[in-house]
C-alpha cells in the first residue's frame, strides 16, 4: 500500500480542509481555520453543476458533470467579464478504483486512489513525476470531509485544484 502522507514526499504544502454541507454545498478552509471558498450546488434536471465562489460571493469556477454519465466532469473559470472558459475534463480511467486522467490548460494530471476501499489519493502532472497534492478523505458517508494538501508553487491555481477535488468526490457518489 502506497503512503500518500506529506512525510513521505518531504514537500512544502498549504493545506485546506473541504467540508460538505447538507444540500451538496460545500465549505472550503484553510490551514488558519478561515473560509476560503464555497462551492454551491445546483442542480439541474440532468448533471450536476457547482459554482466554486470567493468569501464575497464572486464566482470563481464552474463545476458540470455530464448527463448520465458522472464520471466525466467540465470545469470552467469565469472571466472578468462574466463569460466562461474551458480549464478542464476529468475522465474515469478505472470502474474499480477512483482514478482519473484530467486534462487542464496547465497540462495533464492524474488522480490514484490508494487501494480499493482507501481513503487517501495523490494528484500528480506531467504523467506522475510533479506531485500537486495529497487529499485524505476523513469518514464514509453522504458529507465528507477532506484535508487536501496542495504544493506551495506560485504556478499552481488552488481554486482550481480545489474544484478538482470537489467534482473527483462527486463521481464517487454517482
Amino acid at each position: 500500500m502506497t503512503d500518500y502522507s506529506a512525510a513521505t514526499h518531504k514537500l512544502l504544502l498549504r493545506y485546506y480542509k473541504i467540508r460538505q454541507k447538507i444540500g451538496d454545498d460545500f465549505k472550503i478552509k484553510d490551514q488558519s481555520g478561515q473560509t476560503v471558498f464555497q462551492a454551491r450546488s445546483k442542480h439541474p434536471i440532468f448533471g450536476d453543476k457547482f459554482i466554486l465562489e470567493d468569501i464575497n460571493g464572486r464566482p470563481l469556477i464552474q463545476i458540470r458533470g455530464e448527463p448520465f454519465f458522472h464520471n466525466n466532469f467540465e470545469i470552467f473559470a469565469y472571466t472578468s467579464d462574466g463569460s466562461k472558459e474551458r480549464l478542464a475534463t476529468i475522465n474515469r480511467t478505472s470502474v474499480w478504483k477512483h482514478n482519473f486522467i484530467i486534462q487542464t490548460t496547465y497540462g495533464q494530471y492524474e488522480l490514484k486512489q490508494d487501494g480499493l476501499l482507501a481513503l487517501s489519493y495523490l494528484l500528480t502532472k506531467n504523467r506522475g513525476q510533479d506531485t500537486v497534492a495529497t487529499i485524505q478523505r476523513h469518514g464514509l458517508s453522504l458529507m465528507d470531509t477532506f484535508t487536501v494538501g496542495i504544493i506551495e508553487n506560485e504556478q499552481e491555481n488552488y481554486a482550481f485544484i480545489l474544484s478538482m477535488i470537489i467534482a473527483l468526490h462527486c463521481t464517487s457518489h454517482d
